[in-house]
């Protein structure tokens, strides 16, 4: 079995116009390989039979390949996540998603990292934004910020998620303040107008930043009727209730 690099055709067919590619059944092509046979309009031929191979090429008015030993020594860095090839160097539309293991930069785990990075941008962001003297409200940011972090390294990782906590409060009572304000604030759920302080209006943002997110997770850990990752999504719902327990406290605490 052979392992064809789109480097390795672009040498083979340089001084050809080419209308098919034969190669044996069991030969591999890189992604980039078939992509660039795509763009070339190049058909391409599997067969068990070599001689029947070499027949079609030759009634196409073209030469078979013949396989260099450069795409038989290929240094096998990165592994193909779909198909099993290897590669020497990493595509620039590809990316690693466990290991070595390559996929296209679309996948819907890559795009949850990419949502989770930006989060963790906005957080840090807002937390450089609070007023300082609102010490309680920072404290309870930089938590949000932290566990963010950890959440990256436990999906690229796959290790498990602790619970997050806030101001030493955990997860059930994180939800019990944020369901019910009017029990422990005094004053029950409100609708934002633009008059409020700016530090609430920073908070609002990124309370939606991380519901975005949680979207973006199931989107990601979502296996028709069942659900991989269930502590990252646990841990995502409460994040976002906890940015809503420091807009009550911006609010309602001054």
């Amino acid at each position: 079995m052979a392992v064809i690099t789109e480097s390795a055709l672009r040498t083979q067919l340089k001084s050809k116009t080419a209308t098919v590619y034969a190669v044996n059944k069991g030969d591999k092509l890189t992604p980039s390989a078939s992509e660039y046979l795509k763009t070339k309009g190049i058909e391409l031929i599997y067969s068990d039979d070599e001689r029947a191979v070499n027949d079609k090429v030759a009634s196409k008015g073209d030469e078979p390949p013949v396989k260099s030993a450069d795409e038989n020594k290929i240094s096998k860095k990165y592994v193909c996540y779909y198909t099993g090839a290897w590669f020497s160097e990493k595509p620039e539309f590809m990316t690693q998603i466990e290991g070595n293991k390559l996929v296209y930069k679309d996948h819907q785990r890559i795009a949850f990292r990419g949502k989770l990075d930006s989060t963790e941008a906005q957080a840090l962001y807002t937390l450089s934004l609070i007023d300082d003297s609102k010490k309680q409200i920072k404290a309870g940011l930089k938590e949000i910020y932290l566990h963010l972090r950890k959440m990256m390294r436990a999906e690229v990782l796959g290790e498990h998620l602790e619970e997050f906590s806030m101001l030493s409060m955990d997860q059930a009572q994180l939800r019990e303040l944020s369901h019910n304000p009017k029990k422990y604030f005094g004053n029950g759920h409100f609708i934002l107008t633009g008059e409020e302080d700016k530090d609430v209006l920073l908070l609002n943002i990124l309370r939606t930043r991380l519901r975005e997110l949680e979207i973006e997770g199931l989107r990601a850990f979502r296996k028709e009727n069942t659900v991989d990752r269930k502590d990252i999504m646990m841990n995502l719902n409460r994040l976002s209730s906890a940015v809503y327990v420091l807009m009550l406290k911006a609010t309602y605490e001054k």
